[in-house]
């Protein structure tokens, strides 16, 4: 099997045996990542390391293992690039196109078994989709820096990790603000 295929399997060559999978590869040789990195949505300090297990199971193809890497992603609360290592486990259902029934209804309504099986067509499985699709569903939402990151200044803009800013005391607003300043015993 050829490097640059090792993603790409032929189900013929399986001939219901088992087959290790271990690569490192830059991120960029995954389609969708790449896309993404090309577009500067996302960036990788290392290499996707993958170990996967398959097994050719009648017309299945299951894959077991671990992917990690390093993502640098911008804080949401105060915009600093930071490293964040990610660590996922991989269990993947491969299923040719034609043997997944899919409801042709008005209303979709798929099945557990369904959502878990991923086709593919012919007798080739790429794993480069669902494995680039595993590294995105491991990014947090919201990257934070670290869990006690202040964010910015809504004034000023300044980085509150690195100092308090010198704004002033913002006033309070409101019907409840004289309230509000008698309780805080600022008066």
């Amino acid at each position: 099997m050829q490097v640059e295929n090792v993603l790409i399997i032929d189900t013929g060559d399986l001939n219901g045996q088992d087959l290790r999978v271990e690569c490192a590869w830059d991120a960029v040789r995954f389609p969708l990542l790449k896309k993404l990195i090309d577009k500067q949505q996302i960036s990788f300090v290392g290499p996707v390391d993958l170990k996967l297990y398959l097994q050719a199971d009648q017309e299945m193809v299951r894959a077991r293992g671990s992917l990690k890497s390093v993502v640098r992603l911008e804080c949401s609360r105060c915009l600093e690039l930071f490293d964040m290592a990610i660590e996922q486990n991989l269990e993947l259902v491969f299923q040719p196109a034609a043997l997944i029934d899919i409801p042709r209804e008005e209303e979709l309504e798929l099945t557990a078994e369904q959502l878990d099986l991923i086709p593919f067509q012919g007798s080739r499985v790429d794993l480069r989709k669902a494995v680039a699709e595993q590294v995105l569903l491991a990014l947090p939402m919201k990257p934070l820096c670290n869990s006690r990151c202040k964010g910015l200044c809504s004034r000023c803009g300044m980085n509150l990790n690195i100092g308090p800013c010198n704004c002033p005391p913002e006033k309070p607003a409101g019907p409840l603000a004289g309230l509000k300043v008698l309780l805080s015993g600022k008066a």
